[in-house]
């Protein structure tokens, strides 16, 4: 089996279960691996750990030509983390005999600490919001389901308007791997809801998605950077970013006194290891009484939803 071929049969099972969007990013970086390999016909069982080892340090070294920088040891854990997938697949399944990728060591993650956004700063972002325009209104909109309800990028790019429970309270999320879950929806969010969907003329149970272009075309992942980036210039916030909601969010349930198997189900992890971060994180804003955001108290005082 080639390299080439190894990829098409990981995809392919990688589809019965994983989101497109995940497709699309083991199909990317992947390929970034096999480009660097530059011999799409290579034996998989000839590939080396040392190769592996290789394409790290190319990750390492690499530039970007337009802005001169190197790339964040984030990034470069994504894409040999995938690498390692990849690879462990290939093994589990019995196309290698011996996994490459097992001594291989994945650079450390760069320890940052960054705070939650504080009630000034959010008041900042919102007043950038113009809310008697269409644009504005679902701008303001999906900044405060990532704020004030936990979703994730693409949980809020999938909301379809029957997905909205008014009278109920709630929304209907399709989580990561088709998780779904229910999120209480925060009264103020239901009411500007209400006034967006008039905006638009939808009815409750259209379908369609809530948040497109101008155009009409899906809500894409480069429209989303153009809306931050606006907001990071306008509010000088360069932290701000839809994942960085999620995590105040997270943070402020835990500092404001939510538990974290509740947090667990309203994020939708599969781990409580995951969610347990925020608790230490909590912990050690509530010593030094940071101004953090604090979220609806329909998730940690009781639902005002009528």
């Amino acid at each position: 089996m080639t390299l080439q071929e190894a990829l098409e049969s990981f995809i392919k099972y990688r589809e019965s279960y994983c989101s497109q969007a995940t497709i699309n990013d083991y199909v990317s970086n992947l390929n970034i691996f096999i480009r660097y390999i530059n011999d799409p016909d290579l034996q998989i069982d000839s590939v080396s750990a040392a190769q592996i080892v290789a394409y790290q340090t190319y990750l390492r070294d690499y530039v970007n030509p337009y802005n001169g920088k190197k790339l964040a040891v984030r990034s470069i854990r994504t894409y040999m983390t995938d690498v390692r997938t990849f690879f462990n697949y290939l093994y589990d399944f019995e196309y290698i005999s011996k996994n490459p990728v097992k001594k291989v060591k994945i650079i450390k993650d760069t320890q940052r600490q960054l705070a939650p956004l504080t009630v000034d700063e959010v008041s900042a972002v919102d007043r950038c919001f113009e809310l008697n325009t269409l644009n504005g209104l679902r701008n303001y909109l999906m900044f405060h389901l990532f704020l004030d309800c936990g979703l994730r990028r693409q949980e809020v790019f999938n909301l379809c308007f029957r997905d909205v429970h008014f009278r109920e309270g709630y929304i209907f999320v399709q989580g990561k791997g088709r998780k779904e879950r229910f999120v209480a929806l925060p009264l103020f969010i239901k009411d500007r809801f209400k006034i967006y969907l008039t905006m638009l003329g939808e009815p409750l149970s259209s379908p369609e998605h809530c948040f497109k272009l101008v155009d009409g075309r899906e809500f894409t992942d480069n429209a989303l950077k153009d809306v931050y980036a606006r907001l990071q210039r306008r509010t000088h916030i360069k932290r701000l970013h839809p994942h960085f909601c999620r995590h105040t969010f997270a943070t402020s349930y835990i500092f404001y006194g939510g538990d974290v198997i509740n947090l667990r189900e309203i994020l939708g992890h599969y781990d409580v290891e995951i969610t347990q971060n925020y608790v230490h994180e909590a912990s050690k804003l509530r010593l030094i009484h940071y101004p953090i955001y604090k979220i609806d108290e329909c998730f940690i005082g009781g639902c005002k939803n009528e």
